[in-house]
């Protein structure tokens, strides 16, 4: 087995078993629930915005179910290319987690590999004597990540489009089969398409942790080597967000700073802030791809959001102020229209509600949103479909004007005073016939220029 020693996982899948796992009481309820009814048609459906936890959750309820079942977790991923190959993939799965619980697993040698009924194959060659070697009291938690790729076959015809009912049909024939599936949100609209294994009563929306949750997360696994203040724990929230995937990654990066420095001792708000520039930019990606997926007019609120905020960062916006900011702008919206994109942002969990109004989550994507979408200036770009990043990249903060040089303004106001004494000597000549005044024998004309006394403009 593998050991690391940061018990954090970073992103890294390899971490992700080991790593420390917290809250989602709630899910688990919803898993115990599914299994108290053997035989049942239907299975449950996490689903869950990109780094909200789906994978981490799967891996939670494989370690912590009783020794009367056995977890198995077959990640979907992309669309296979045919029946036969995606069934094979998950006889291997389930047999890898078998033999990784140390069962005896000698009647598989002798199955016949699929033939033109992969259906028949999977379930009475593969799957029958496969749970028939388990104790007869053991049951099996088949778990599909990321089942997208399956709806993605179903549309390209590369599987049946009964697929979804065939496993509805195999627990109802199979009560010592259990399934859980996972889905990202961004594929919410095609729930229905998973008919009837799935209805609306079996999906559970995950969402950001409890702040509690974040405090144990955070301090837990790491409580022998060192302790958080409070003030730092508050600096994680509104860094974060709470949600899994930040802090999981705040707490490696903690732990790096701990371990470059062990008598460091306590982690306080300014190690939190120290941190800060790497789990940015180890997010970066991460908020592209969030705002790559908004609508338009998503994108249009936050950019506007993140322009309120940097005018004034402790105020909350509400519809009426964000339609102000977007009047000077080419991308103005009314106040329903606002208010429709900020409800899908509060859904998405990227916006904190308060009757006082509405504030970005988590402290790091805002300041991705400042960095990239525009919030130092208002954006002259035209609407369209939607909104590049680029088009609402903030610009740099305008130069004040340059201060005038008094030197400057002195010789100009010399020359001018000399065209002014020429231009009239001009005139007198002209209007005197051509023949210049008399001038008393002995005495030579002279002219006295002084400088004026300039007061500084600045």
């Amino acid at each position: 087995m593998m050991q690391f020693d940061n018990p954090y996982h970073n992103g890294d899948p390899a971490r992700l078993i080991y790593a420390p796992f917290a809250g989602r009481q709630a899910a688990m309820a919803r898993v115990g629930a599914l299994v108290t009814k053997a035989g049942r048609p239907d299975g449950l459906l996490f689903i869950g915005w990109h780094g909200s936890g789906k994978t981490a959750l799967l891996h939670a309820i494989a370690s912590t179910m009783p020794d009367s079942f056995v977890g198995v977790i077959a990640p979907a991923g992309s669309p296979p290319r045919d029946e036969t190959s995606w069934l094979v993939s998950l006889a291997e799965a389930i047999t890898s987690a078998l033999v990784d619980a140390n069962f005896t697993l000698s009647r598989l040698s002798q199955i016949e590999p699929p033939g033109e009924n992969p259906r028949r194959w999977f379930e009475e060659v593969f799957l029958l004597p496969t749970l028939g070697a388990l104790h007869p009291n053991r049951r099996m938690m088949l778990m599909l990540d990321d089942v997208d790729g399956l709806i993605q076959a179903v549309r390209d015809e590369t599987l049946p489009a009964d697929t979804f009912a065939f496993l509805s049909a195999l627990l109802t024939r199979t009560p010592a089969l259990h399934l859980i599936l996972t889905l990202d949100e961004d594929h919410e609209d095609d729930i229905p398409l998973l008919a009837p294994l799935i209805g609306m009563t079996d999906v559970f929306r995950l969402e950001p942790l409890e702040p509690d949750d974040v405090r144990w997360l955070l301090t837990a696994p790491v409580a022998t080597e060192y302790a958080f203040l409070d003030e730092a724990i508050k600096a994680a929230l509104a860094l974060t967000g709470s949600f899994p995937a930040l802090a999981q990654r705040l707490g490696f990066h903690l732990y790096e700073r701990w371990r470059s420095a062990p008598e460091l001792g306590t982690i306080r708000a300014q190690d939190v802030r120290a941190v800060q520039p790497t789990l940015y930019l180890r997010s970066e990606d991460e908020h592209r791809t969030v705002w790559e997926r908004l609508t338009a007019n998503e994108q249009i609120a936050l950019g506007a959001l993140a322009g309120l905020h940097y005018d004034d960062p402790l105020r909350k916006a509400t519809a009426e102020t964000i339609q102000r900011w977007l009047v000077e702008t080419d991308m103005p919206m009314d106040v329903t229209t606002i208010q429709a994109a900020l409800r899908g942002l509060t859904y998405r969990h990227l916006l904190v509600s308060t009757p006082e109004g509405v504030s970005v989550r988590a402290g790091l994507f805002m300041t991705w949103l400042l960095e990239n979408a525009g919030g130092r200036t208002r954006s002259r770009a035209a609407p369209s479909a939607q909104v590049p990043v680029e088009r609402w990249r903030a610009a740099p903060p305008e130069r004040p004007p340059a201060r005038p040089d008094s030197s400057r303004i002195l010789r100009f106001l010399a020359v001018l005073l000399l065209l002014v004494i020429a231009a009239n000597i001009i005139v007198y000549l002209l209007t005197s016939g051509g023949s210049p005044a008399p001038v008393p024998t002995g005495v030579l004309p002279t002219a006295t220029f002084i400088e004026p006394a300039i007061t500084p403009l600045f």
